[in-house]
């Protein structure tokens, strides 16, 4: 087997993002290869957000046929949310196939992995990881990453210790990346994967300094700097384990846009009576939200409180109550089941569930959505049914699928109030569908500079030179619109 593919994630990133780095020489292995590569925008799934994007992309499938539409599914029959993991996907990854063709594949870093399964080859996954023991195949690999202290996330609190945390961040790739090149070096493999996932929240908490990242000097930019240099660094090293024959991916699961609002959608169908909550819940975890969490979070970094603090919360079951970054969740003691009749998920494209209601009852929320509107402009640039946009609508898919205009971020939680200014929250982008893909390869020529995700996965395939089998019909024998072989 001659040809082999690298596919390397930047989770969260656009060309809106690279470009103005590329253009002043901070990431100079991409901007080269950029020049000798095919490279577009790559459309993300509905919603655009990490979990399920990158399993659509290794599996060519939509959200509904995987079953998976974000972190959590909403089951009304039980009462109940679903936190999501890699046993929650229905279909095949890009590896499986391979497998039964007796290739290798190494993948490293993937969100949607945990825990992780067997493979032909080498599976890291990506977050949410909460015990690394199982986050590792072959189980042999567990006891170096013990040694080596592996993690995927840091611990610094991205709200209250910004310039620590990108230090940490910086860390945490070198130490992936070293193991990455140490097992492409050591190991053979004919399929390559390894996702930059801190990439994505880096953006969404410090977009603001991204707009000064080359003429600022402050030590947040400076470490900003550094930062993209060590991505691309590391593309440098992930290229140079390539031959002439292999084929280079670059992908991410979707794009990030300035965020101007964020929109608290249950807060809104609290108001007009679609969302029910239980009044003691919601009154206790009221009166948390208005303590001043951060403050006290910063003078506990100050003094170098935080960690034991944490884990003193943690013990008691209460650190996801006291985290300054969120507002209250959802769940399944807030919920007032039995009189509720629509829910919102996700935090690009509101996902709405709906309980018990007549086609008459839909319609007037589909109706109350379409025209809403937020200083003098619709809110939502879409509303369809689901069944618009999924192949495989099932009895626990949303009903509603509403995209927001461009600068709208959806809060899955409740808020204090319906919109929140971005200047008021910790995040400064939103996720938009437009991500980006580059390509490499000898063989390759243009034709287009767009495509979806969902159309990765077969592109891969064929370019291994995988047989027509039942995967390939599925998807109807689909290449990436933009590339051919000579």
């Amino acid at each position: 087997m001659s040809n082999r593919v690298i596919v390397i994630g930047l989770d969260g990133v656009s060309w809106n993002v690279l470009d103005p780095i590329l253009k002043e020489d901070l990431m100079l292995n991409l901007k080269s290869l950029k020049e000798d590569s095919i490279y577009g925008e790559l459309e993300s799934c509905v919603p655009p957000v990490t979990f399920p994007a990158w399993k659509c992309y290794s599996t060519g499938k939509d959200p509904s046929q995987l079953g998976v539409y974000w972190w959590m599914n909403l089951d009304f029959k039980h009462k109940k949310f679903i936190l999501n993991s890699s046993l929650s996907f229905k279909g095949k990854d890009i590896w499986d196939y391979l497998s039964e063709k007796s290739l290798k594949s190494i993948v490293i870093n993937m969100p949607g992995t945990y825990p992780a399964r067997k493979i032909n080859g080498i599976l890291i996954a990506g977050p949410p990881n909460p015990s690394l023991r199982k986050s590792v195949y072959p189980k042999e690999l567990f006891e170096k990453l013990v040694r080596i202290n592996y993690k995927n996330m840091p611990e610094a609190k991205w709200s209250i210790e910004g310039l620590k945390v990108i230090k940490e961040c910086r860390i945490i790739h070198k130490q992936q990346c070293k193991l990455a090149l140490e097992l492409m070096e050591k190991k053979s493999w004919d399929f390559f994967h390894f996702t930059f996932v801190l990439t994505d929240p880096i953006l969404h908490h410090f977009w603001n300094h991204h707009k000064d990242l080359l003429d600022s000097d402050n030590k947040i930019t400076e470490e900003l700097r550094k930062f993209w240099r060590d991505i691309d660094y590391f593309i440098g090293k992930f290229i140079e384990k390539a031959s002439e024959d292999d084929y280079i991916f670059i992908i991410s699961d979707h794009g990030m846009v300035k965020m101007d609002y964020k929109f608290y959608l249950n807060n809104f169908l609290e108001q007009e009576g679609y969302l029910k909550l239980k009044w003691k819940s919601y009154i206790r975890d009221r009166m948390i939200s208005y303590l001043p969490k951060r403050k006290v979070g910063e003078l506990f970094s100050k003094i170098h409180m935080m960690k034991p603090t944490s884990k003193i919360l943690q013990l008691l079951g209460l650190l996801d109550k006291f985290n300054p970054t969120k507002d209250i969740e959802l769940n399944e003691e807030l919920i007032n089941w039995k009189k509720t009749k629509a829910i919102c998920l996700s935090d690009a494209s509101a996902l709405i569930y709906t309980n018990n209601m007549n086609e008459n009852e839909k319609y007037e929320l589909f109706d109350l959505l379409k025209s809403f509107k937020h200083n003098d402009k619709k809110v939502f640039e879409k509303v369809c049914y689901a069944s618009k946009i999924y192949e495989n609508i099932q009895e626990n898919s949303p009903n509603i699928i509403a995209i927001p205009r461009r600068g709208y971020e959806i809060a899955p939680g409740i808020g204090k109030k319906v919109f929140k200014s971005s200047r008021e929250d910790i995040w400064r982008s939103t996720h938009k569908v437009g991500g980006m893909f580059l390509v490499r390869g000898a063989d390759l020529k243009f034709k287009t500079k767009n495509t979806t995700i969902y159309d990765v996965a077969p592109t891969i395939l064929s370019l291994l030179d995988f047989p027509d089998v039942e995967f390939m019909n599925e998807m109807k024998g689909r290449i990436l619109n933009n590339l051919g072989r000579d």
